[in-house]
């Protein structure tokens, strides 16, 4: 019965961070980003997988590729037909000539689980209805994730955790995206949490199957962001056990963190191969076609390799990339803050932690950690895709809230606790007068 009424609040809460994240991902109901960035953003990416839908849907040939670029007319030209693939499906009868141009970068699994919902009920008609369940399954891992963390981090770090994600202007815009399927970001990381709690060795050795499987289901869906991902899942085996002496000696979890990374390469690995398999006529072709059309134009190919703006990304210095997310934000943070204080507010959190150096050092490395791992998590991806990084400014600051912003919240909050805890024992306590004795006994 003890039991049963203390899972109360977590069911609730639960429940409330569900339906608040909810709301706000599928409507942008609190108006968290900018109504015409909610309702354009990433339109040209999801066309890919409403073309593959429509294809399916007039019994276009396909290649047995899943995404792809549909035209009403005979040749596809980007933005011009960007939208044709809607207009067919609110009028699937027509008799206009259409061209389906299927889309090789990405192996596309979400074309076929969308467009497979789409003929399995009409309620799939509307493609709202398959954003709303993207919203719904973003919220509910994140609100997986949250009470998890408030498990292993504190109920402080979770509470900022889930705030500054659900008031982040760049989850709201990806949150029901039908390319990017972002609750997939977050699966493997939620299921790593559950291997770090989990005490049977049968059950970790399940769950490390899980998340290679998680990683495998997202890079078949895209490989954007693989890094970042991989870096987040595998934090909380090195970050957890500093606040979690319970379930640990108080060091990281090395080897769970190996071989929590090893699962993480094992699902990538596995989702190349696939994809590759398709991509050409057999698998050392495929995966070379891949390396030079995707891969290498993306990170550290040759600048004259390619032309335009994949070309300038290409002879751009990492550093200036990584210094164009730090100082050319156009939107808000979370909370209300504004971007352009972004660079600044990183900036004195970490003198902060320097400061608190000089009293609480277990403190401050335990907050250097934090910082440390969360950096380098964004920056992982923004480094070695330092092509895909420049040329995707307009979108790839998502990249801050795989840990990092979620980490500056909760510094700015603990950081200045601690130190007014060190001041508040250093002050002397000067002797009161008899007047002021008195006034706080009689008021």
């Amino acid at each position: 019965m003890k039991n049963s009424k203390s899972r109360w609040p977590m069911v609730l809460s639960f429940a409330v961070i569900t339906v608040v994240a909810t709301l706000s991902f599928f409507n942008n109901l609190f108006g968290f980003s900018d109504p015409d960035f909610f309702q354009h953003f990433q339109s040209d990416s999801e066309s890919l997988v409403i073309g593959g839908i429509a294809a399916d849907t007039l019994g276009l040939e396909k290649a047995g590729w899943h995404l792809g670029m549909f035209a009403l007319g005979e040749r596809y030209s980007f933005p011009e037909n960007m939208l044709d693939a809607q207009f067919a499906l609110s009028a699937p009868s027509t008799e206009q000539a259409t061209t389906f141009q299927p889309y090789l970068s990405q192996y596309g699994i979400q074309g076929l689980v969308f467009s497979w919902l789409y003929r399995l009920h009409p309620q799939f008609h509307d493609l709202s209805s398959l954003r709303a369940l993207l919203a719904l399954l973003l919220a509910l891992t994140l609100a997986a994730l949250t009470l998890c963390y408030a498990k292993l981090y504190g109920k402080c770090f979770a509470t900022l955790f889930i705030a500054a994600t659900i008031t982040s202007p760049w989850i709201v815009v990806f949150a029901r995206n039908l390319y990017w399927v972002p609750f997939l970001w977050f699966v493997p990381p939620l299921i790593a949490a559950w291997l770090y709690m989990s005490k049977s060795r049968v059950v970790r050795g399940g769950l490390l199957v899980a998340i290679a499987l998680s990683v495998f289901i997202k890079s078949l869906c895209g490989y954007e962001y693989l890094t970042s991902i991989t870096l987040l899942t595998c934090s909380v085996f090195l970050l957890a056990p500093i606040f979690d002496t319970k379930h640990s000696a108080g060091g990281p979890d090395w080897r769970r963190a190996t071989l929590t990374f090893l699962a993480c390469v094992c699902g990538f690995s596995a989702a190349l191969t696939l994809h590759a398999s398709k991509r050409g006529d057999n698998l050392p072709n495929g995966l070379l076609s891949i390396y030079q059309w995707d891969i290498s134009k993306r990170t550290y190919a040759a600048p004259g390799t390619f032309d335009g703006h994949v070309g300038e990304s290409l002879a751009s210095a990492p550093l200036d990339v990584v210094a164009a997310y730090f100082q050319q934000w156009n939107t808000e943070i979370a909370f209300g803050i504004p971007g352009a204080l972004f660079s600044s507010w990183v900036a004195t959190i970490g003198i902060s932690i320097a400061l608190l150096a000089l009293w609480q050092r277990n403190a401050a490395i335990k907050y250097t950690a934090m910082l440390f791992w969360g950096l380098i998590t964004t920056l992982s991806w923004l480094v070695i895709a330092k092509g895909h990084s420049y040329v995707h400014q307009h979108m790839n600051f998502v990249l801050w809230y795989f840990g990092f912003v979620q980490m500056l919240a909760y510094l700015s909050l603990r950081i200045p606790l601690e130190l007014y805890r060190i001041w508040s024992r250093r002050t002397p306590h000067w002797p009161t007068s008899r007047y002021s004795q008195q006034h706080r006994r009689h008021p």
